[in-house]
Protein backbone atom coordinates (compact mmCIF):
# COMPACT_ATOMS: atom_id res chain seq x y z
CA UNK A 1 0.00 0.00 0.00
CA UNK A 2 1.15 3.37 -1.35
CA UNK A 3 1.57 5.82 1.56
CA UNK A 4 -0.51 8.73 1.17
CA UNK A 5 0.18 12.84 1.69
CA UNK A 6 -2.83 14.92 1.11
CA UNK A 7 -3.40 18.48 -0.11
CA UNK A 8 1.15 18.56 -1.08
CA UNK A 9 2.98 17.89 -4.03
CA UNK A 10 4.35 14.83 -3.68
CA UNK A 11 8.63 14.10 -4.41
CA UNK A 12 9.32 10.62 -6.09
CA UNK A 13 12.87 9.78 -6.94
CA UNK A 14 13.36 8.97 -10.32
CA UNK A 15 16.46 7.52 -12.01
CA UNK A 16 17.79 11.15 -13.03
CA UNK A 17 17.76 11.75 -9.51
CA UNK A 18 14.21 13.87 -7.03
CA UNK A 19 12.28 14.92 -9.19
CA UNK A 20 8.61 16.66 -8.58
CA UNK A 21 5.35 14.94 -9.53
CA UNK A 22 2.11 15.92 -8.67
CA UNK A 23 -0.14 13.84 -6.92
CA UNK A 24 -3.33 12.37 -7.84
CA UNK A 25 -5.30 10.58 -5.25
CA UNK A 26 -7.12 7.37 -6.24
CA UNK A 27 -9.63 6.64 -4.60
CA UNK A 28 -11.15 3.07 -4.30
CA UNK A 29 -13.63 0.92 -2.34
CA UNK A 30 -13.88 -3.15 -1.73
CA UNK A 31 -15.32 -4.63 -5.43
CA UNK A 32 -12.87 -7.96 -6.91
CA UNK A 33 -11.25 -8.15 -7.92
CA UNK A 34 -10.53 -4.48 -8.94
CA UNK A 35 -10.03 -3.61 -4.87
CA UNK A 36 -9.62 -6.49 -2.25
CA UNK A 37 -8.23 -6.10 0.91
CA UNK A 38 -4.37 -4.77 0.11
CA UNK A 39 -4.61 -5.33 -3.71
CA UNK A 40 -6.51 -5.56 -6.63
CA UNK A 41 -6.65 -4.02 -10.30
CA UNK A 42 -7.09 -0.80 -9.23
CA UNK A 43 -3.90 -0.34 -6.67
CA UNK A 44 -2.07 -2.01 -9.61
CA UNK A 45 -3.12 0.25 -12.61
CA UNK A 46 -1.98 2.88 -9.82
CA UNK A 47 1.34 1.62 -10.45
CA UNK A 48 1.56 0.94 -13.74
CA UNK A 49 0.79 4.59 -14.24
CA UNK A 50 3.62 5.42 -12.21
CA UNK A 51 5.90 3.71 -13.75
CA UNK A 52 4.53 5.02 -17.57
CA UNK A 53 5.55 8.79 -17.13
CA UNK A 54 7.41 11.14 -14.38
CA UNK A 55 4.31 14.12 -14.33
CA UNK A 56 1.93 12.51 -11.66
CA UNK A 57 2.74 10.07 -9.06
CA UNK A 58 -0.76 8.16 -8.26
CA UNK A 59 -1.75 7.34 -4.85
CA UNK A 60 -4.31 4.57 -4.42
CA UNK A 61 -6.36 4.59 -0.92
CA UNK A 62 -9.34 2.89 0.24
CA UNK A 63 -12.67 4.91 0.69
CA UNK A 64 -16.38 3.61 1.72
CA UNK A 65 -18.08 2.63 -1.26
CA UNK A 66 -21.43 5.42 -0.34
CA UNK A 67 -19.05 7.97 0.59
CA UNK A 68 -17.03 8.04 -3.28
CA UNK A 69 -19.25 10.68 -4.81
CA UNK A 70 -19.15 13.32 -2.44
CA UNK A 71 -15.07 12.65 -1.75
CA UNK A 72 -14.68 13.13 -5.49
CA UNK A 73 -16.93 16.34 -5.48
CA UNK A 74 -15.15 17.75 -2.35
CA UNK A 75 -11.80 16.95 -3.78
CA UNK A 76 -10.63 14.76 -0.74
CA UNK A 77 -9.97 12.00 -3.88
CA UNK A 78 -9.18 12.99 -7.58
CA UNK A 79 -9.50 9.94 -9.15
CA UNK A 80 -12.09 6.51 -9.09
CA UNK A 81 -10.96 4.00 -12.08
CA UNK A 82 -13.54 1.36 -13.11
CA UNK A 83 -16.50 3.20 -12.18
CA UNK A 84 -20.14 3.49 -14.40
CA UNK A 85 -21.86 7.14 -14.34
CA UNK A 86 -24.90 4.95 -13.65
CA UNK A 87 -23.96 4.08 -10.12
CA UNK A 88 -25.00 7.31 -8.42
CA UNK A 89 -22.81 9.60 -9.93
CA UNK A 90 -25.72 11.63 -11.09
CA UNK A 91 -25.92 14.46 -8.46
CA UNK A 92 -22.45 15.24 -8.61
CA UNK A 93 -22.16 14.92 -12.26
CA UNK A 94 -21.29 18.70 -12.48
CA UNK A 95 -17.91 17.69 -10.71
CA UNK A 96 -16.97 15.19 -12.62
CA UNK A 97 -15.34 14.02 -15.81
CA UNK A 98 -14.90 10.60 -17.53
CA UNK A 99 -13.23 9.03 -19.71
CA UNK A 100 -13.70 6.39 -22.84
CA UNK A 101 -14.82 3.41 -21.57
CA UNK A 102 -11.52 1.15 -20.50
CA UNK A 103 -13.14 -2.67 -19.59
CA UNK A 104 -16.60 -4.24 -20.09
CA UNK A 105 -17.85 -6.60 -17.99
CA UNK A 106 -21.26 -8.11 -16.62
CA UNK A 107 -23.13 -9.47 -13.80
CA UNK A 108 -24.60 -12.75 -13.45
CA UNK A 109 -27.11 -14.53 -11.16
CA UNK A 110 -25.75 -17.50 -9.83
CA UNK A 111 -27.18 -20.44 -7.89
CA UNK A 112 -25.62 -23.66 -6.52
CA UNK A 113 -26.13 -27.26 -8.54
CA UNK A 114 -28.49 -29.38 -6.41
CA UNK A 115 -31.07 -26.69 -5.58
CA UNK A 116 -34.42 -27.67 -5.34
CA UNK A 117 -36.16 -25.21 -7.76
CA UNK A 118 -33.04 -26.47 -10.14
CA UNK A 119 -32.80 -23.79 -13.25
CA UNK A 120 -36.34 -22.00 -12.19
CA UNK A 121 -34.70 -20.48 -9.36
CA UNK A 122 -33.69 -17.51 -11.40
CA UNK A 123 -37.33 -16.58 -12.44
CA UNK A 124 -38.89 -14.23 -10.55
CA UNK A 125 -36.59 -13.01 -7.94
CA UNK A 126 -38.89 -11.40 -5.50
CA UNK A 127 -39.65 -14.78 -4.59
CA UNK A 128 -36.29 -15.67 -3.76
CA UNK A 129 -33.97 -14.56 -1.55
CA UNK A 130 -30.85 -12.73 -2.80
CA UNK A 131 -27.27 -12.47 -2.08
CA UNK A 132 -25.72 -8.93 -2.60
CA UNK A 133 -23.04 -6.71 -1.80
CA UNK A 134 -23.32 -3.88 -0.17
CA UNK A 135 -22.65 -0.63 -1.93
CA UNK A 136 -23.29 -2.18 -5.15
CA UNK A 137 -25.73 -0.92 -7.63
CA UNK A 138 -27.69 -3.61 -9.75
CA UNK A 139 -29.55 -3.28 -12.31
CA UNK A 140 -32.72 -5.18 -11.05
CA UNK A 141 -32.90 -2.51 -8.36
CA UNK A 142 -32.64 0.11 -10.75
CA UNK A 143 -29.63 0.82 -9.42
CA UNK A 144 -30.62 2.31 -5.87
CA UNK A 145 -28.07 0.70 -3.41
CA UNK A 146 -29.95 2.19 -0.37
CA UNK A 147 -30.32 -0.92 1.78
CA UNK A 148 -33.83 -0.35 3.38
CA UNK A 149 -35.55 0.49 0.16
CA UNK A 150 -33.85 -2.73 -1.18
CA UNK A 151 -35.09 -4.68 1.67
CA UNK A 152 -38.06 -2.63 1.12
CA UNK A 153 -38.88 -4.74 -2.23
CA UNK A 154 -36.97 -7.72 -2.24
CA UNK A 155 -35.80 -10.76 0.55
CA UNK A 156 -31.93 -9.91 0.47
CA UNK A 157 -29.01 -10.79 2.85
CA UNK A 158 -26.35 -8.33 1.85
CA UNK A 159 -22.18 -8.97 2.37
CA UNK A 160 -19.09 -6.69 2.12
CA UNK A 161 -17.31 -8.58 -0.27
CA UNK A 162 -18.70 -10.54 -3.22
CA UNK A 163 -16.46 -13.75 -2.02
CA UNK A 164 -19.25 -13.86 0.96
CA UNK A 165 -22.02 -12.99 -1.26
CA UNK A 166 -20.98 -15.89 -2.99
CA UNK A 167 -20.65 -17.87 -0.01
CA UNK A 168 -24.22 -16.91 1.32
CA UNK A 169 -25.48 -18.93 -1.49
CA UNK A 170 -23.40 -21.75 -1.28
CA UNK A 171 -23.95 -22.49 1.97
CA UNK A 172 -28.13 -21.73 1.73
CA UNK A 173 -28.32 -18.52 3.16
CA UNK A 174 -29.71 -17.26 -0.10
CA UNK A 175 -31.09 -18.72 -3.14
CA UNK A 176 -29.14 -16.69 -5.57
CA UNK A 177 -26.41 -14.47 -5.42
CA UNK A 178 -24.97 -12.01 -7.83
CA UNK A 179 -21.08 -11.61 -9.03
CA UNK A 180 -19.07 -9.53 -11.55
CA UNK A 181 -17.63 -12.08 -14.62
CA UNK A 182 -14.17 -11.09 -13.54
CA UNK A 183 -14.29 -11.85 -10.29
CA UNK A 184 -16.04 -14.89 -10.90
CA UNK A 185 -13.86 -16.25 -13.77
CA UNK A 186 -10.98 -15.51 -11.10
CA UNK A 187 -12.63 -17.44 -8.20
CA UNK A 188 -13.31 -20.76 -10.97
CA UNK A 189 -9.51 -20.22 -12.10
CA UNK A 190 -8.07 -20.69 -8.41
CA UNK A 191 -10.50 -23.14 -7.78
CA UNK A 192 -11.99 -24.98 -10.20
CA UNK A 193 -14.15 -27.52 -9.07
CA UNK A 194 -16.66 -24.69 -7.90
CA UNK A 195 -17.51 -24.41 -11.39
CA UNK A 196 -19.31 -27.77 -10.76
CA UNK A 197 -21.23 -26.66 -7.86
CA UNK A 198 -22.46 -23.27 -9.77
CA UNK A 199 -25.13 -22.77 -11.91
CA UNK A 200 -25.49 -19.71 -14.17
CA UNK A 201 -28.29 -17.53 -15.15
CA UNK A 202 -28.75 -17.09 -19.19
CA UNK A 203 -29.70 -14.09 -17.76
CA UNK A 204 -27.27 -11.25 -16.68
CA UNK A 205 -28.02 -8.56 -14.19
CA UNK A 206 -26.24 -6.16 -15.96
CA UNK A 207 -23.22 -4.85 -18.79
CA UNK A 208 -21.07 -2.42 -18.25
CA UNK A 209 -18.50 -0.68 -19.79
CA UNK A 210 -16.07 1.36 -16.83
CA UNK A 211 -14.43 4.74 -17.36
CA UNK A 212 -12.37 6.45 -15.26
CA UNK A 213 -13.68 9.22 -13.20
CA UNK A 214 -11.91 12.16 -12.60
CA UNK A 215 -12.77 15.49 -10.84
CA UNK A 216 -13.43 18.77 -12.60
CA UNK A 217 -10.26 21.37 -11.35
CA UNK A 218 -7.90 17.96 -9.88
CA UNK A 219 -4.27 17.71 -10.94
CA UNK A 220 -4.96 15.32 -13.96
CA UNK A 221 -7.25 17.08 -16.56
CA UNK A 222 -9.40 14.94 -18.91
CA UNK A 223 -7.40 15.91 -22.01
CA UNK A 224 -3.80 14.65 -20.29
CA UNK A 225 -5.48 11.48 -19.02
CA UNK A 226 -6.75 10.94 -23.00
CA UNK A 227 -2.60 11.81 -24.10
CA UNK A 228 -1.38 9.14 -21.41
CA UNK A 229 -3.99 6.38 -22.18
CA UNK A 230 -3.84 7.05 -26.13
CA UNK A 231 0.00 6.41 -25.96
CA UNK A 232 -0.10 3.43 -23.49
CA UNK A 233 -2.77 1.72 -25.54
CA UNK A 234 -0.80 2.34 -28.78
CA UNK A 235 2.68 1.11 -27.11
CA UNK A 236 0.41 -2.29 -26.19
CA UNK A 237 1.19 -1.32 -21.93
CA UNK A 238 -2.30 -1.44 -21.56
CA UNK A 239 -3.35 -4.90 -23.32
CA UNK A 240 -0.17 -6.28 -22.07
CA UNK A 241 -0.92 -4.60 -18.14
CA UNK A 242 -5.06 -6.29 -18.63
CA UNK A 243 -3.36 -9.32 -19.56
CA UNK A 244 -1.14 -9.88 -16.54
CA UNK A 245 -4.68 -9.21 -14.22
CA UNK A 246 -6.63 -11.74 -16.34
CA UNK A 247 -8.81 -8.95 -18.01
CA UNK A 248 -7.52 -9.12 -21.37
CA UNK A 249 -10.26 -10.19 -23.11
CA UNK A 250 -12.46 -6.90 -21.10
CA UNK A 251 -10.20 -4.58 -22.73
CA UNK A 252 -12.20 -2.36 -25.17
CA UNK A 253 -10.16 1.10 -24.87
CA UNK A 254 -9.75 2.67 -27.21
Amino acid sequence: MLMICFGLPSVHAGDDGEQSRRSVVVGGYQFEPFVEDEGGVSPNFAAMLNEAQTEFLFEFIHIPAKRRYEQLADGKIDMMFFEMPVWGWAEVASHVDTSAPILSGREFFVSRVGHKLGDTVFRDLNERRIAITFGYHYAFLGFNAEPEQIRSRYDVVFANQQRFTLRHMLMGNADVAIVNDAFLRRSIDENPKLADRLMVSPFGDQRYELPIMLRKGGPVSLDALRTLLARLSADGTLKSFFDREGLGDSLIYP
